[in-house]
């Protein structure tokens, strides 16, 4: 039996490198928790991420996160899925989990839809649902007060009023979790989306096959994939399918799995129009992805990235082994559209 896998990442942006130390000591204090639920949690209530507790606010100054999750039997494409949009709370991913295992029950034999001929949804608008299943203080945990950080705040207060002109801040996106254990393999996401985004609209996070996508062949190879970065492409691509889709064919040893996931991002891209711009106002690519390789057969794991923002922060923990931490980046002159990559034996 294989020790546990837990992987996070904390958003493909453009974070600050000045804040370097704080990052580390938050990935690490997430992979210590060792448990993909506490991981999630410890994430998500930094602020130093865009999700729950400090999540960018929307154009009426309200927190609207998206957050999807797929659980799967080890070995098996039966999986288990679901994802909200519009979460208010503290823990969007914990719950997202929570409140569909409580909506399964209505599609059960015997639940208020179980006889009615409906199939159980994948995507829901969490606030026309929670409180179908959610208690009254479970709902006012997700109040517009205890999520919005002093910080968010002041930029809201400071640039709504001026058209959005000369908006500047740390680009952070959406954070990911894969967690691989001997029985089953989970994936979870969340994002608080774009500062001053419409309100309603739905990001990656949101959307299974987007941000995170599993994929498994002839019981032989399970690829688990999460992305970060410009929503809009991504949901376009499907990136996470994509590229799960893509590496799940490369089943034989000597393939540069990293160098083949930025050619199926570079595929897909050419397939959409792209609506991340630079400087000179020139269409890019502006993404990350994390990929996990599961051999079923050896129990060898490979965690492969590539990002073509400015940084990609995550890591990763096997077992009780001290955690890994990769601060990615471009570099100190980034040239947007390029490509970092790299490969870890896990």
């Amino acid at each position: 039996m294989s020790e546990p896998i837990l992987v996070v990442h904390i958003g493909a942006g453009n974070q600050s490198l000045a804040r370097k130390n704080k990052y580390i000591g938050l990935i690490k204090k997430s992979l210590s928790t060792q448990q993909i639920l506490n991981a999630s949690q410890v994430l998500e209530r930094s602020s130093l991420t865009n999700t729950g507790y400090g999540s960018a606010l929307n154009l009426e100054g309200e927190v609207e996160c998206d957050s999807s999750y797929v659980i799967a039997c080890r070995g098996s494409n039966q999986v288990e899925m679901g994802a909200f949009y519009n979460v208010r709370h503290e823990y969007p991913i914990s719950e997202t989990i929570d409140v569909w295992h409580r909506l399964n029950q209505l599609y059960q034999p015997g639940g208020k839809l179980g006889n009615v001929g409906l199939s159980r949804p994948v995507l829901v608008n969490y606030d026309s649902v929670k409180h179908l299943v959610s208690s009254r203080a479970d709902i006012e945990s997700g109040s517009r007060d205890s999520l919005v950080s002093p910080k968010n705040m002041e930029i809201y207060r400071a640039y709504k009023d001026k058209g959005l002109v000369d908006y500047n801040q740390d680009v952070t996106d959406t954070i990911g979790l894969i967690e691989i254990k001997s029985e089953k393999t989970s994936i979870m996401t969340s994002s608080g989306g774009n500062f001053f985004k419409l309100p309603g609209r739905i990001g990656c996070a949101g959307v299974i096959g987007a941000a995170i996508s599993h994929r498994v062949q002839d019981n032989h190879i399970a690829i688990s994939c999460m992305c970060s970065g410009n929503g809009e492409d991504i949901i376009m691509m499907s990136l996470a399918r994509s590229i799960a889709d893509g590496l799940i064919q490369l089943n034989e040893n000597g393939y540069d799995y990293a160098e083949t996931m930025v050619q199926i991002i570079t595929q897909e891209s050419s397939k959409i129009s792209l609506t991340s711009v630079n400087n000179s106002n020139e269409k890019i690519v502006y993404v990350g992805a994390i990929c996990v390789i599961d051999d079923l057969q050896t129990n060898k794991k490979v965690l492969v990235y590539c990002h073509s923002t400015e940084s990609f922060f995550f890591g990763f923990q096997k077992g009780n082994n001290e955690p890994e931490v990769i601060l990615s980046t471009l570099g100190t002159s980034p040239k947007l559209g390029t490509y970092c990559r790299g490969e870890f034996r896990i």
